[in-house]
């Protein structure tokens, strides 16, 4: 955006970027909260932190990448 529309319009795209991402993580972080508050019987707050380290650890362990193993290892059992 930077290099076709200058600087500002930069700024305003990263901002206003960073405004939804963060409001979607919200969402998702309180709904999980929600759901670790009814199955474990805690608070709301408590289920939100709950959320945020599972989160938070699950990705700095390399998430993703055991998510595409498990994927290609559920792909393998099929018949072709």
């Amino acid at each position: 955006m930077g290099g076709l529309f200058g600087q500002k319009v930069r700024v305003i795209t990263a901002i206003s970027g960073f405004i939804g991402t963060a409001g979607l993580i919200a969402v998702q972080l309180k709904l999980s909260g929600l759901i670790f508050g009814y199955s474990l019987g805690i608070s709301n707050i408590y289920g939100i932190t709950l959320a945020a380290v599972v989160v938070t650890l699950y990705s700095s362990l390399g998430g993703i990448k055991s998510l595409l193993l498990l994927m290609y290892c559920s792909f393998l059992p099929l018949p072709s």
